[in-house]
């Protein structure tokens, strides 16, 4: 059965990456108003600076941690923002992994 998702922040913090730092709960909406004030101010700017995207990578991360099972997270299972990936030729830098 499918999760109904409300629009209001939530309550419940998760413990996310480094540190066990506390981060809350990004939701969609606030973080397309925040991309989209980043976008109107300096369109050149916002993309080339990448700071128009890390509104999103910080919503994908703040999912993520919030659906962790608690089996993942005993297993050590972590969302990790500009995480570096090994391939066969050289190290790939990515936006989001876990």
């Amino acid at each position: 059965m499918p999760r109904k998702h409300s629009a209001a922040p939530s309550k419940h913090p998760r413990t996310a990456g480094k540190g066990n730092q506390q981060q809350q709960r990004v939701e969609l909406p606030d973080t397309l108003r925040k991309m989209s004030r980043e976008y109107r101010g300096n369109e050149t700017g916002a993309v080339r600076s990448q700071r128009f995207i890390k509104h999103l990578h910080e919503y994908l991360e703040s999912q993520l941690n919030a659906r962790l099972s608690k089996k993942a997270e005993t297993r050590g299972v972590i969302v990790k923002p500009e995480a570096k990936i090994y391939g066969a030729i050289r190290p790939k830098d990515v936006d989001v992994a876990v």
